[in-house]
């Protein structure tokens, strides 16, 4: 396998890439908070975490965009009524030239995966690193879904999406993509959760949970490492795979990488948005 012909690390603290790569990579970054939806699916109150952590022009976008929202209202005995969500933004930088970008709401997910009421408390070994990925000393982090029984065990695990940190040959990216996700897959089977005793899913007869799954060489390099809250990532996006035990759901592509680190992250159901995460 050829060595790719750049390593894409962590920009800090701005958004720089070269003109040629501009049709091949993306900067993106997670921002969480919390936001109140009223009886009307409105939004009538929002707040980001650690605001001191991101730039001005992040929070102004990000109040905009959120002011466009609607939301399907929340239920309670048959009656809409007033709820509070954390919420998981993955905003995207798309460069325009001449030093400009584009900022979106690419995806947008609510909860906070940590309450009792979802599987947690991810037990298991962590995914060993890919041959092929540790000679190039490429970098990558895939977005796994996995399919939780009654027991805790993961039944199905699906490799929703493989971003590398590296460009170069696209057979080369597709052959660390499929190393990745291989490795990754391979040990999710092999976890166990902790699962819901109470709440609004303890009775479901599984949960599809979400896990990101990083894989970084830093060799000493501290800018190698994964970005701090309010950072900025660059990389090459993968395509994103459909979830094989849950073709009948909406189809919502976008939402594979919006979901904060942890062990395990599923959606809080109640929260339905009805419009695009970005308007335009």
């Amino acid at each position: 396998m050829r060595r790719l012909v750049w390593i894409i690390l962590v920009l800090l603290p701005g958004i720089s890439f070269a003109d040629n790569m501009r049709d091949h990579v993306e900067a993106s970054t997670v921002v969480t908070g919390w936001v109140e939806i009223g009886a009307d699916g409105g939004v009538h109150a929002y707040a980001l975490d650690q605001l001191e952590k991101l730039d001005a022009g992040v929070v102004n976008f990000i109040g905009k965009t959120v002011a466009t929202w609607k939301f399907k209202p929340v239920m309670v005995d048959g009656k809409p009524v007033s709820a509070k969500a954390k919420m998981n933004l993955r905003l995207v930088a798309s460069l325009l030239g001449n030093g400009q970008y584009e900022l979106r709401v690419r995806g947008a997910t609510f909860g906070d995966g940590k309450s009792d009421e979802w599987p947690s408390s991810r037990e298991g070994r962590a995914p060993g690193y890919p041959i092929v990925a540790l000679r190039s000393q490429i970098a990558g982090t895939v977005y796994l879904a996995l399919e939780v029984d009654r027991t805790g065990h993961v039944e199905q695990a699906v490799a929703r999406q493989v971003d590398l940190r590296a460009i170069g040959l696209r057979r080369d990216m597709e052959i660390l993509r499929a190393a990745f996700a291989q490795n990754s897959v391979a040990a999710a089977k092999a976890w166990t959760f902790k699962v819901p005793e109470a709440g609004p899913e303890k009775n479901a007869e599984h949960w599809t949970v979400s896990v990101p799954v990083n894989f970084n060489i830093t060799n000493g390099d501290s800018s190698a490492r994964e970005p701090q809250y309010g950072q900025w990532k660059v990389y090459v996006p993968g395509p994103v795979q459909p979830i094989p035990w849950e073709l009948d759901q909406i189809a919502d592509d976008n939402n594979a990488d919006a979901i904060p680190d942890g062990p395990a992250f599923l959606p809080d159901s109640r929260f339905v948005l009805l419009t695009p995460p970005s308007p335009g």
